[in-house]
């Protein structure tokens, strides 16, 4: 418990437009609490379950937008190991919060399966958003979270999760075996340039992914091609997303939680 308390109090310190604010944590017992920003709105899960389908440009905008949530995560030294829908909270029409940010061992350790912010382990077979290398017992580091945005990006685009299964077993099998048909296959309203960008995302090897969030996001922000936009527009949105991650570093170097 006291491991995972320094872990959640490493997350606690950073602070960004989208991530959830984390006011407090301790022990109670054997158990850490912590307590956070009420919000008040609706996962991305959620939506998609109601039939939300974004334009591609708009489900690029929420993707860019955790990208640079996570990649001020990574640059703490910490990971996700989470990213699904569900970890991706609504509190207005177009603003959002990444949930959940784990720290993988408060030394910056990335050989343990990631937990959340209330000590629950990432899931090994039990859900389509869980990494090849997670089920392999494989070294976790930056690219499981880019894998698991790509996931996300893909069922925003195509409304279906990449993997199904009906047991954990065939679930297993679909994520270290089968192909994903590419995004544009499913719905060709979405641009090739952006399919692809996705396939790279989900590979199943590590080693073919974007090697860092900040990779991903270059992909999904300077590209023009991704989404039909204009340089112009490009270069706009690109300039509010490294605003957005100067403040949170800011933010953190002043020490907002030092007095733990």
């Amino acid at each position: 418990a006291a491991d995972l308390l320094a872990g959640v109090r490493l997350v606690a310190r950073l602070q960004h437009p989208s991530m959830v604010t984390l006011f407090d944590a301790g022990l109670c017992g054997l158990d850490v609490y912590t307590a956070m920003e009420r919000l008040e709105g609706g996962s991305l899960h959620d939506r998609l379950a109601q039939g939300w389908r974004p334009a591609p440009q708009e489900a690029l905008r929420v993707g860019a937008g955790i990208a640079a949530a996570l990649a001020f995560v990574h640059e703490a030294g910490l990971l996700h190991g989470r990213v699904e829908p569900a970890h991706v909270f609504f509190f207005g029409p177009t603003q959002l919060k990444l949930l959940n940010c784990g720290a993988v061992g408060p030394d910056g350790g990335h050989d343990t399966l990631p937990v959340d912010a209330f000590g629950e382990p990432a899931p090994r077979e039990s859900s389509p958003y869980t990494a090849p290398e997670v089920l392999l017992g494989i070294a976790l580091d930056a690219r499981c979270d880019v894998y698991g945005l790509g996931l996300v990006m893909y069922e925003m685009l195509t409304g279906h999760t990449a993997f199904s299964g009906d047991s954990p077993q065939a679930l297993r099998n679909a994520v270290l075996l089968s192909d994903v048909p590419e995004a544009h296959t499913r719905n060709p309203a979405v641009p090739r340039a952006l399919s692809s960008v996705l396939a790279r995302a989900m590979a199943r090897d590590p080693a073919l992914r974007h090697q860092s969030m900040h990779e991903l996001l270059d992909a999904l922000t300077t590209e023009p091609a991704v989404a039909g936009r204009t340089r112009r527009t490009v270069g706009r949105d690109r300039r509010l997303l490294a605003a957005g991650a100067c403040a949170g570093l800011l933010a953190a170097s002043a020490g907002g939680f030092g007095a733990w």
